[in-house]
């Protein structure tokens, strides 16, 4: 939010947990408590709208977008992250309170289906997909509580973290040019479309 701050009149954070609205910086942005489905703004209000890491903790996806769509000016902007391939899904997921994994392709369509017009769409985190890919499907090798899941959260040693943050930012190079064939997350650019959004959509 500080970032979208210095290029924005005002910058609204929006979080139905309490918990998160408190920890997220308060230096020239607004909060608000809400969810994605109904969001308390006017139609046609926003220019830019962020969901990082959003949709897949949402039970209805689609009617989320459809509220982006909303509440975002004609010819405003998505843009969107979500974690990658539902093979990926892990006790992480469960303690996360995931709903879904996703495809590129299967975000493409319900942001289609919803009005927006997709500008890029690429998996991110490719450097990492490997050790990440194996790390997971090796734990689900073992017997979990489903009671408790845990998450795969690991503290790691300070050179790896920043070598772990070059990657990204060489990621981040790349996908100016190209998208990236595969990661454990997928980055996408939207913008509003001129059609009305189509109903709902299902994915089994």
């Amino acid at each position: 939010m500080q970032l979208l701050a210095s290029h924005a009149d005002w910058v609204l954070g929006v979080d139905r947990s309490p918990a998160a609205l408190e920890l997220g910086s308060s230096y020239g942005v607004l909060k608000l408590r809400a969810d994605a489905t109904f969001l308390p703004l006017a139609d046609g209000s926003v220019d830019l709208m962020s969901a990082l890491d959003v949709l897949e903790h949402v039970d209805d996806d689609l009617q989320a977008l459809n509220e982006f769509q909303r509440v975002l000016r004609p010819d405003g902007f998505l843009l969107v992250t979500v974690p990658a391939y539902r093979f990926l899904w892990s006790e992480h997921d469960e303690a996360l309170a995931h709903r879904r994994r996703y495809s590129a392709s299967e975000l493409h369509v319900k942001l289609t289906r919803a009005g927006f017009r997709v500008l890029k769409r690429s998996y991110v985190v490719f450097f990492a997909f490997f050790p990440i890919a194996t790390y997971r499907l090796f734990r689900g090798l073992f017997p979990k509580d489903p009671f408790t899941p845990k998450a795969s959260h690991v503290v790691l040693p300070a050179f790896l973290n920043r070598f772990l943050i070059a990657s990204l930012k060489l990621e981040a190079y790349l996908t100016r040019a190209i998208n990236l064939p595969m990661g454990t997350s997928i980055v996408v650019l939207a913008q509003k479309g001129q059609q009305q959004p189509r109903g709902d959509l299902r994915f089994p």
